[in-house]
Order: C-alpha cells, then sequence, then structure tokens
C-alpha cells in the first residue's frame, strides 16, 4: 500500500490479510468486486512510524527540501 501513498492502519491490515485468506480457500475470488473501508489512519499509531525529528538552528537559513 505505501506504493500508492495510502496509509493504513491495523484494523484496515486486518481486512486486507482477510481478503487475502478468503482468496486463497475460494470464499471470494478474483473477479468478486471487495470494498475495504479505510477508517483508521497511520498518524493515529506514530509509535509505528519510525523517523528521525531534525532540529533547527534559528541562525541558520532552513533548507525546506530536508524537512
Amino acid at each position: 500500500m505505501s506504493q500508492e501513498g495510502i496509509s493504513i492502519c491495523p484494523e484496515t491490515g486486518a481486512c486486507i490479510g482477510a481478503v487475502e485468506k478468503c482468496l486463497a480457500d475460494g470464499t471470494v475470488n478474483t473477479d468478486d468486486r471487495i470494498v475495504i473501508f479505510n477508517t483508521g489512519a497511520a498518524q493515529k499509531y506514530s509509535e509505528a512510524l519510525h523517523c528521525e525529528i531534525p532540529s533547527v538552528d534559528k541562525d541558520v537559513p532552513i533548507d525546506w527540501s530536508t524537512l
């Protein structure tokens, strides 16, 4: 999903896993239309996101491309 720029939450991940299982066991097939409502958002789970927060020196011009 990250290739599409969609941030998903664990709840949505569980739904995607269930769809994969249903495809594998034949409950649904590739011609069926399946809708998953991604009601969560990754920012609700900030502990799962790993990124360094840059420090800003007030005396140095900000390079906005690095933020």
